[in-house]
């Protein structure tokens, strides 16, 4: 587990392994979270997106990556992790 406030940090956690799955706010310290989603994807890690840009401001190589919009109800976040937790992959775009 760990957080990031940049795209650098966030970088240098994917980069040591171990992750499960990531929840990756589609803004990192002003920057766009692009380079973390890609180094996620091609390490097979699951993520979703937490933005209040909506999902039409996703870059679309990521249109099928699952959003949860700001603000957000806390069963969303929550049923993000579980999933990550129990092994069943992405989460779903639903709260």
């Amino acid at each position: 587990a760990g957080s990031a406030g940049n795209v650098r940090e966030a970088l240098t956690l994917v980069g040591a392994g171990g992750l499960d799955g990531a929840i990756l706010d589609l803004n990192l310290g002003g920057e766009p979270a692009y380079p973390v989603a890609d180094a996620l994807a091609a390490g097979g890690v699951p993520f979703v997106f937490l933005t209040g840009y909506g999902a039409g401001a996703i870059d679309s190589r990521f249109a099928g990556t699952p959003t949860i919009a700001k603000p957000f109800h806390p069963q969303a976040l929550e049923k993000a992790v579980r999933r990550f937790a129990d092994g069943s992959g992405i989460a779903d775009k639903r709260p």
